[in-house]
């Protein structure tokens, strides 16, 4: 990436240690951070105010995320009512006959297709 003709002039990496490797490679390849590459990370791991490094990070506040997230949640559920986020493909799978005891509708689904590909794959 940045042995081309254009190399980027920002670099983002998914968390800082990443982002300090980087670093490391692209001095070897002597190039000069920040004047050169701007590098920045995501963590704000200790590391990342090292004079060595000095590296623009972005501190994630997990706990405040998680409590945002259920807040947001709990929000919805008062809004929408009881039920919400139950979705069929999220049952309990059955078998056929405890569905049929119950009285349910049993569809012939992608078994019986399969089965007749086979068939057909047979005949030809």
């Amino acid at each position: 990436m940045f042995a081309g003709p254009h190399p980027p002039d920002a670099l983002f990496a998914a968390n800082d240690l990443a982002a300090l490797g980087a670093m490391e490679a692209l001095r070897k390849r002597g190039m000069r951070i920040p004047e050169d590459v701007l590098v920045a990370g995501f963590d704000d791991i200790p590391e990342a105010a090292w004079d060595a490094y000095r590296l623009t990070t972005f501190l994630q506040d997990g706990e405040r995320m998680v409590a945002e997230t259920l807040r947001l949640i709990e929000r919805r559920g008062r809004t929408e009512g009881p039920g919400v986020g139950k979705r069929s493909s999220c049952r309990q799978n059955s078998s056929s006959a405890t569905r049929r005891r119950r009285g349910e509708r049993v569809s012939r689904g992608m078994k019986h297709r399969r089965a007749g590909k086979r068939r057909r794959r047979r005949l030809n």
